[in-house]
This record gives structure tokens, C-alpha cells and sequence, in this order.
């Protein structure tokens, strides 16, 4: 008795894969694991959080933009290396007021900003399979290209107006260490006739950690002034869906997420005063929609 109610359990269990098997046969299943290179476009929204704190002086300001970008990746294998060039660029940049705290005063200073981010990246990595003594996936490193914008105008002091503006811009070069993992979540055939299947909708993410080696900061109301300070870092969390239309085209959803923080710099001297770069942080995150050719 207990042996049947086993096997009866067994073929309820198994019912509902019994069209798919129907659909694909018995037939043994070979998945199509060619090598995959591809340039990727997309276009979406990014948001900037941007908070900046100056403790001497008691200062804290915040803001957010809300910038059209563009983001793009060029992606070679070779054999189980990976490697390619990446990055984003603003297409249109929003604007927003940025609000300070001074002394305890709330909205003691208020002027416009607007705030643009680029990178490009150059990166090298390694796929690692189910045998290696790893996380399955591709570990990489490569070197970044950052660049900051910040532009600043209509600035209210204290109830009075300031007839000032200023362009703030951090340059930096850095060393970025990442991991990309992959998981289809549906295939279909390669042919209608054939038992080889190809992915259909994949599932890529990804962590990168970025750390400074290089940096320079100069701002158009402290000419001559620089500051080279690069303690600060960046980490970045991304996801996307790919769903193949054919063997050379995919459609690509993007979402990404992640902090860039910059310790600041000493006071340096400036003509008969002092000036800082103040600690900073941006938080990002980013949707973005778009193709992807393969070739």
C-alpha cells in the first residue's frame, strides 16, 4: 500500500512537465553554449542624491537630480576570458535646488545645481565554472574614468541674493574589482525541428567596488586653487533581463544602484583666507531600456 500511494504521488508530481516533455520529445536536450559577443546600448533615467557636509564650518547641503543618460558595453570572450569597455554619459542633465544647513539654520543658503556624471571602464576577467573551488561566474578588474559636473547658479544667502556662479568638476582614475553572475530563466529551440535549445530570457547581475588612485578637483570660484585628495571609494549593485528576439538581437531592462563617497580634503591655503573640498556623497540609481547586438 505504501509503495503505490508512492508512486501515485510521483506521477501527480510529475504531471504538469508532461506537455513540455511532449513539446520537446525524450530526445536527449543539448543547449547551445557558443561564445557570445555583443554591444550593448540603452537609454534611461538616473538619479543623483547629493549630500555635502563641512563639520568646521557647520555646513550641510542636499539635493537630487533626475538626468537622461545613455550606458553602453562592449563585450568579448575569449576562450574562459571576458573582457571589454563600459560606461555611461548624461544625455540631458536636470536641475534641482540644493538646500543648506548653516550654523543650525535651516535653508540658511539655497542656489541651483545641476549635477552630471560620466564613466567609461576598461575591464579583464575570468569565467569560473561549477569544478573550480569559486563562485561560478565571472570575477574581473579593470580601470575607471570618472568625471563629476557640478554647476551652480541663482545663489540665496541669507535672504540676499549672490550674483555668483561657479563649476565645480572631479576628475578621477581608479582600479574597479567585480563579479557578474547569470541564470536563464527560459530557453527555446534553436530550430523548430531541432532538440538543441538556446537561452530565451537571461538574468545577469552584478558588484563592483571602485577605489581611487588618481584624483583632481577644481572649482571655478577658487581659480588656482587644487585638490588632489583621493580617499573615497564607490560601490555599485546592477542587474538586467535580456530576452532574445534572435540570434543577433536582444531587448535589455537595466537597473542599477549604488553609493559614491569622497572623504574631502585639509584646508589649503587661498589668498588671504582658506578653502576646502568638502566630504561628499552621491547616492545613484538608475533604470534604463534598450538593445543589445550580437555578433
Amino acid at each position: 500500500m505504501k509503495k503505490l500511494l508512492v508512486v501515485i504521488s510521483l506521477f501527480l508530481l510529475f504531471i504538469p512537465i508532461f506537455p513540455y516533455a511532449q513539446e520537446i520529445g525524450f530526445a536527449p536536450i543539448k543547449i547551445d553554449e557558443k561564445v557570445i559577443n555583443f554591444f550593448d546600448f540603452n537609454v534611461g533615467a538616473e538619479v543623483l542624491r547629493y549630500e555635502e557636509a563641512e563639520p568646521d564650518g557647520k555646513k550641510l547641503s542636499k539635493s537630487e537630480t533626475v538626468n537622461i543618460i545613455g550606458r553602453f558595453n562592449i563585450y568579448q570572450e575569449f576562450q574562459q576570458f571576458r573582457g571589454g569597455f563600459k560606461g555611461s554619459f548624461p544625455l540631458s542633465v536636470g536641475a534641482d535646488t540644493e538646500k543648506w544647513e548653516i550654523n543650525n539654520v535651516v535653508n540658511y543658503q539655497t542656489n541651483e545645481l545641476e549635477y552630471s556624471w560620466s564613466r567609461i571602464d576598461a575591464y579583464l576577467g575570468y569565467s569560473f565554472k561549477d569544478d573550480y573551488f569559486t563562485i561560478p561566474g565571472v570575477w574581473y578588474t579593470g580601470l575607471r574614468r570618472s568625471e563629476g559636473v557640478q554647476d551652480r547658479s541663482d545663489f540665496m544667502l541669507g535672504g540676499s541674493q549672490i550674483n555668483a556662479t561657479s563649476r565645480e568638476k572631479i576628475l578621477s582614475y581608479g582600479l574597479f574589482v567585480g563579479y557578474m553572475g547569470e541564470y536563464i530563466l527560459s530557453f527555446s529551440r534553436k530550430e523548430p525541428w531541432s532538440d538543441e535549445l538556446k537561452p530565451a530570457l537571461v538574468a545577469n547581475w552584478q558588484i563592483e567596488y571602485n577605489k581611487p588612485i588618481f584624483n583632481r578637483v577644481t572649482n571655478t570660484l577658487w581659480p588656482g586653487a587644487l585638490f588632489t585628495d583621493r580617499v573615497g571609494y564607490t560601490i555599485e549593485l546592477k542587474g538586467d533581463l535580456s530576452y532574445h528576439i534572435s540570434d543577433m538581437l536582444s531587448v535589455t531592462f537595466n537597473g542599477y544602484g549604488g553609493r559614491m563617497y569622497w572623504r574631502g580634503s585639509s584646508w589649503q591655503n587661498f589668498g588671504s583666507g582658506t578653502v576646502k573640498w568638502p566630504e561628499n556623497k552621491t547616492d545613484f540609481l538608475g533604470a534604463t531600456v534598450g538593445a543589445r547586438l550580437l555578433f
